[in-house]
């Protein structure tokens, strides 16, 4: 059985008995840890001494290994439960495979075997490395197999006013949409920022102050500023930004990957646009998981960027990783040439 919705694996469960096999991927890692400590809980909810669980990394342990956890049996319980943590068959050979498959054939009942990719933001089938789609037939086959990708804006601002409202605080809408675009709509990092607004406004109304004050935003959050700043041609303010970047000890190759995806996606709805679509038919073209938001707050902005800019910042900022990888020169100090770069770029094309 295959989950691709949240409520309904939710529900599964909740209210159904486990399956022998679970695999659990996706974006959302928080949701990942919750389910798969729900799971250990449902599969040996009585074994203080935990001698029935069993906690293999994926990376380092081998299919025999996992097979003699999987097959022997519970000590004083009805289960044991077996976790593979970042289990990836892109190092197994055929015969691993040929393993994997006759022990998910003759796994006893009296196991639950859960493999997930708990350290990886993988988002989606198509996002996985080529063997995951095998080992996912193999899984779905012989138990269940959960996608839990990022919730819907509305869901995650929904969540953020709840949360706070049962901490005894309260938010409008707006504040809680700007709570969710700070976490860089992350449940984990969501969750950090509500417990600490929760805690400063106790029994009182949260207000934007409040959130500017106190919540930190996310390395993407921060980046889509910077290529909006670029964009609008203003100097000082993504140099400003990336003065903040430097004091946050941000690493310089993660904020320009995140302003090359920025750009990315300028370019993608741009091109979207001159064929006459949406932001949210490219979002579903370019097989995107998770929300969608950003896309809606990037669409305006793309609108005045030209295609022959955007084809310019992607080869500058190509330019700027090989360096980076390949050069001594400090890797701010590159990264505020790019930028310079890119302005002068968005500069020639007003002009």
């Amino acid at each position: 059985m295959t989950y691709t919705d949240e409520k309904t694996f939710c529900l599964h469960v909740k209210n159904e008995p486990c399956v022998r096999v679970y695999f659990l991927y996706g974006a959302e890692s928080f949701l990942k840890k919750q389910y798969v400590d729900r799971l250990v809980n449902k599969a040996v909810p009585d074994d203080p001494s935990g001698f029935n669980i069993m906690k293999l990394d994926g990376k380092t342990t081998d299919i025999d290994t996992i097979a003699d956890a999987a097959m022997a049996l519970p000590l004083f319980e009805p289960r044991r439960c077996v976790l593979v943590n970042d289990f990836s068959p892109e190092a197994l050979v055929e015969a691993d495979f040929a393993k994997l498959q006759e022990l998910l054939d003759e796994l006893p009942d009296t196991t639950v075997l859960i493999f997930t990719t708990l350290s990886q933001e993988s988002g989606g089938k198509k996002g996985l490395p080529a063997k995951w789609s095998r080992f996912i037939k193999l899984a779905d086959k012989a138990g269940a197999v959960a996608e839990l990708g990022q919730r819907e804006e509305g869901n995650l601002v929904n969540y953020a006013r709840n949360y706070a409202e049962k901490q005894g605080s309260r938010m409008e809408n707006s504040t809680a949409r700007e709570v969710c675009e700070r976490s860089g709509w992350k449940l984990d990092k969501l969750l950090l920022e509500l417990d600490k607004l929760c805690a400063y406004r106790p029994k009182a109304e949260i207000t934007k102050e409040d959130v500017e004050l106190l919540c930190v935003k996310q390395l993407d959050a921060m980046v889509y500023d910077l290529s909006k700043a670029i964009s609008e041609g203003n100097f000082e303010k993504a140099m400003s930004l990336i003065s903040v970047y430097r004091y946050n000890r941000e690493e310089p190759v993660a904020v320009l990957a995140a302003l090359s995806a920025a750009t990315i996606d300028f370019y993608r709805i741009k091109c979207g646009r001159t064929a006459g679509r949406q932001a949210k038919d490219v979002f579903k073209d370019f097989n995107y998981k998770g929300n969608s938001n950003r896309f809606y707050y990037v669409e305006k902005d793309a609108e005045r960027l030209s295609p022959r800019y955007l084809s310019g910042a992607l080869d500058i900022l190509l330019r700027c990783d090989y360096d980076m990888k390949s050069s001594k020169v400090d890797s701010f100090t590159l990264l505020e040439e790019t930028v310079t770069r890119l302005l002068s770029l968005r500069a020639g094309e007003k002009n």
